[in-house]
């Protein structure tokens, strides 16, 4: 029978995370909307990734209008997420982490807003943090973990990120250049992520996804708690070198495409490439303290 919601497609690339991919299966599972199809591609893991898969799978048998799962060599995140994308059938794709927990209403909610503002390419709601062993968890001023909220400053990814402060700003790519305000759990229109070709050139998929997106449509950012983003290590004051490194080659391919984009006026472009440049070349100095 055909349903009259239109087909949510929930895609994920998993490597190595057999503790915590059947409680992300779960959690799609466990969705309020009923039209989801689900597509999960472990990456070359060299643990029990790929039994954890097909077992919690096994466990909703009648959930998904379809299922599609493989295990290949590892490939990297970026070309995996073009395999995911072209074996998306839906109107919308839902991206998660395989250590991520999606709140039950969450595709619910973000195909309702979508369905209702066509303007809109992208919609994402808050997350909030976990630990490995799933319990919530807040950082205080000094960004030390604890699981007290009355102690805490920052409670939630829009804390970190700084989500409300941007407004109608939310999503734009001028703003999108100077960081990823996005937070994780975000529904897209398939026919413009169809448009992105991920590449390992821009190793920081989720940020180029972001930069790419912005160019076609503006974003939604929903003031309500949806997913659980699982923190792994104590602190979230500083970058690593490999996430410095990482986020400075994608900016790097993206001054690139807006060197060559013929379609850009030229005060557009030099605006990008001078908030591009600047931030550049703060990551540099960063990069040369850790090296220290």
């Amino acid at each position: 029978m055909q349903r009259e919601e239109p087909l949510v497609s929930v895609i994920t690339s998993v490597y190595n995370h057999q503790d915590y991919i059947g409680e992300c299966i779960d959690s799609i599972a466990n969705q309020t909307y009923p039209n989801i199809e689900i597509i999960v591609v472990d990456d070359g893991s060299s643990d029990n990734t790929y039994e954890v898969i097909k077992q919690t799978l096994k466990k909703h048998p009648d959930r998904f209008i379809s299922v599609f799962t493989e295990s290949q060599q590892n490939m990297g995140k970026a070309l995996t997420l073009n395999k995911l994308i072209k074996k998306a059938s839906g109107k919308y794709i839902y991206p998660v982490d395989s250590d991520d927990v999606a709140k039950p209403t969450a595709i619910q909610k973000e195909v309702e807003f979508l369905e209702n503002n066509p303007d809109y390419v992208l919609v994402v709601g808050d997350d909030e943090f976990i630990d490995k062993a799933s319990k919530k968890l807040f950082y205080t001023k000094e960004l030390d973990i604890t699981y007290e909220e009355e102690k805490a400053a920052l409670k939630t990814f829009a804390d970190v990120l700084n989500c409300r402060s941007k407004n109608e700003n939310f999503g734009m790519y001028y703003e999108l250049l100077k960081g990823n305000h996005v937070p994780n759990g975000y529904l897209v229109r398939a026919d413009i992520l169809r448009k992105i070709e991920f590449t390992n050139e821009a190793p920081l998929e989720d940020y180029y996804m972001m930069l790419q997106l912005a160019k076609y449509g503006k974003f939604k950012y929903m003031d309500e708690v949806l997913l659980a983003y699982r923190r792994h290590s104590a602190g979230i004051s500083s970058h690593s070198l490999k996430m410095i490194d990482i986020t400075y080659k994608d900016l790097l391919y993206e001054k690139q495409i807006i060197i060559k984009e013929p379609g850009l006026d030229d005060v557009s472009r030099a605006a990008f490439l001078e908030v591009m440049d600047s931030r550049m070349k703060d990551m540099e100095e960063k990069r040369k303290l850790y090296m220290k």
